[in-house]
Formats: structure tokens, sequence, C-alpha cells
């Protein structure tokens, strides 16, 4: 049974593997018109687009990007220590860690699976992301999990909870650039979001655009403040 249980385990990492090989590619110039104006005075840019799909089925382009007061370094160290976003990004719940893959880390590529909750207004969203990460160009991407890829972990006998039904599909990246010679950064997110069913308005927009904001002004505000912000707190940052 031992056996039977690794080999499913070594399945679901290959596949990973093989999907972040595929999709590895360094993202080019965010596709919005981004004001740099706007990016020099530290003020966060949303963008939304839809795309257009059949069979009644709706897919949305969301992007981000802002300037941060701080080194690619130390706003990678906070991108990547995801059980602790909890504490600074609004409206998360959690962010646990499933498995992490440390075979790469000699080459600063890593691989971890993530089990992550949204509490929504009378809507709690749970979501499986796959992220490949390269610590040599600061660049995450991700990919929603399959529930077959879940079924696996839970065969494996890891503690991992479905996906909430509804989302067919999220891939994305996150890209940390230098900014001011390595004193600054600017963080850019862009992911694509498809729905299987439709959802109440309320909650596709939050999904879609207050998550994405409140995420990326708290990862914002707890590199600023080396740490110290909290959400929900009385800190000055």
């Amino acid at each position: 049974m031992k056996k039977i249980f690794s080999f499913l385990l070594l399945c679901l990492s290959c596949s990973a593997l093989y999907w972040a090989a595929m999709c590895w590619a360094e993202p080019g110039k965010l596709d919005f018109p981004v004001d740099e104006k706007k990016m020099l005075e530290g003020e966060l840019q949303i963008f939304e687009r839809s795309i257009e799909r059949g069979g009644g089925k709706k897919k949305k382009h969301i992007a981000g990007v802002i300037l941060i007061n701080a080194s690619p370094e130390e706003v990678w160290n906070v991108l990547n220590d995801w059980e602790s976003m909890d504490e600074f990004v609004p409206d998360l719940e959690y962010y646990k860690v499933i498995s992490e893959s440390r075979q790469y880390e000699r080459d600063g590529i890593g691989q971890v699976f993530i089990e992550g909750k949204l509490n929504i207004p009378l809507f709690d969203f749970i979501y499986n992301l796959d992220v490949v990460s390269d610590k040599s160009c600061f660049l995450q991407k991700w990919r929603l999990m399959t529930p077959e890829e879940v079924e696996i972990i839970r065969l494996v006998g890891f503690d991992i909870r479905k996906s909430t039904d509804g989302i067919d599909e999220i891939t994305g990246y996150g890209l940390v650039q230098p900014a001011d010679n390595g004193q600054k950064s600017i963080y850019t997110y862009s992911t694509v979001i498809e729905f299987s069913m439709p959802l109440p308005e309320f909650v596709e927009n939050y999904i879609c655009r207050n998550a994405l904001t409140g995420f990326i002004e708290g990862v914002k505000k707890r590199v600023e403040s080396h740490g110290l912000y909290i959400k929900n707190s009385s800190s000055l940052f």
C-alpha cells in the first residue's frame, strides 16, 4: 500500500513539474495601460478584462501593479511566506502548505501545493494551487489544481479540502522587478479565472477585484513595515 501511495504522489509531482516546464516563460510587459505617474506615487492600479467564452462560461483576466519601497529580496520573502499571509491579507482565513518540494533549491526553483480559504460575505471560497517559483528572476507561476490531483493527495494521506465549485481554472503569475537601483520594487500580479457556472455577481466581483486589491495592498504594507503590519490592528503602517 505504501508503494502505491508513493507512486501516486510521484505521478502528481511529475504532472505538476511537466506543467511548470511547459508554461515556464518570462512574463512580458503587462498588457494594460499602466500610468507611470501613479506608479511612482505608489498607487495600486487594478485592471480587468473579460474574455469571451462559449457555453455560458465566463473568463476574466485580472491584473495589478504597484511600487513597493523595499528591495526585491524583501518582497520575495513575504510572497513566499504562505502561512503568515492571513495576518495581513484582508478576508483571507488561511493559507496552508500541503506539500513543498526542495529538490531544486540549489537553483532557486521550488514548488509548493497550498490550500487557501477566502471569507467572502455569505460565501466561503476554498481553492488549491500548485505554485512554482524561481528566485533567480523573482517569478511565481500558479494554477488551480484539478479535482483528480486533489484526490491523489487525499489518497496519499495529506489533509486537503476540495476546491469550491464554480471555477474551472485559475492560472497566473507574480513578478517582482527591481526599481531605483534595487532600493524599490515593482510588483506585478496577473491571473486568468474561468468560471464553470454563474456565481452571484458580488461573489464574482470580490474574487476578481476586491481580493486582489486586498492582497497586493497587504503585501505592500507588510513589506514596508518590515513584517510589523497586521490587518485589523492599530498599526501605523
